[in-house]
């Protein structure tokens, strides 16, 4: 049996058996599963008080599969939470967190099924133990098995979505910022090019010597040039919508 320990997930060990007027069961741990059960059998009250053996087990194995539905809601709460981080918080290494609900939802959804085998013999068994009126509370029983594995399955692709959209988003965001220090890089390669001719210094008086070293507004003029043409290059970028 599933159940939330604490915020985690852990198993326990449930042992049944149904004997002629009597239903033995047993677990390990501190955590009382058939309370509920128990107080009915205490009220006395409805069909569990004068109901054969088997369907007493029905009860208890019914309260068993209920805590998996109980555990399939906490798993979805988790899921939404993961969601909001990933789409409106915008929440970065998350993919640890979600690798491990995968593995524990792996390795709930191999009991689950094993559960549910379970109650597939139970309702297919012949014995003289199970009556033919308690049959359809067993089929129950297994139905709702079958849901907690579907959700199982149905949880484990949801996590698996999820971080295929958690990996693309945190691709996009990469790509936004590479896109970015690009265009920077873009804009200052021209700009350091002309620095770079207009810093090397040579001989004014060589005749083969750049004329606008010697030219009064050569500065002004230059560093106009240069915001002229990042103005520009913003303006061409905007036209092709890459910024």
């Amino acid at each position: 049996m599933p159940h939330i320990d604490d915020g985690e997930m852990v198993f326990q060990q449930i042992s049944l058996f149904i004997g002629d007027g009597f239903v033995l069961s047993f677990h390990a741990g501190d955590h009382d599963v058939f309370a509920a059960v128990r107080e009915r059998v205490h009220a006395a009250h409805g069909r569990i008080a004068h109901a054969e053996s088997d369907y007493l087990g029905y009860c208890l194995a019914d309260v068993v599969v209920d805590v998996g539905f109980a555990v399939m809601v906490a798993y979805n709460d988790q899921l939404e939470t993961l969601e909001n981080q990933i789409f409106e918080d915008r929440t970065d290494n998350l993919i640890g967190v979600i690798h491990a609900m995968r593995r524990r939802l792996i390795g709930m959804r191999k009991i689950l099924l094993s559960q549910n085998e379970l109650f597939v013999r139970w309702v297919g068994i012949e014995h003289p133990l199970i009556h033919d009126d308690n049959r359809p509370y067993f089929r129950d029983v297994q139905d709702h098995a079958k849901r907690v594995v579907d959700l199982a399955d149905g949880y484990y692709d949801a996590t698996g979505s999820l971080l295929a959209t958690h990996l693309s988003l945190a691709s996009a965001r990469l790509n936004d910022v590479m896109r970015v220090l690009t265009l920077i890089a873009t804009i200052f390669m021209p700009l350091s090019f002309l620095v770079g001719v207009y810093g090397m210094n040579f001989d004014t008086k060589s005749p083969w010597n750049m004329p606008e070293l010697s030219f009064q507004y050569g500065y002004p003029v230059l560093l106009g040039a240069m915001l002229l043409l990042v103005i520009g290059m913003l303006f061409y970028f905007r036209r092709k919508r890459w910024i």
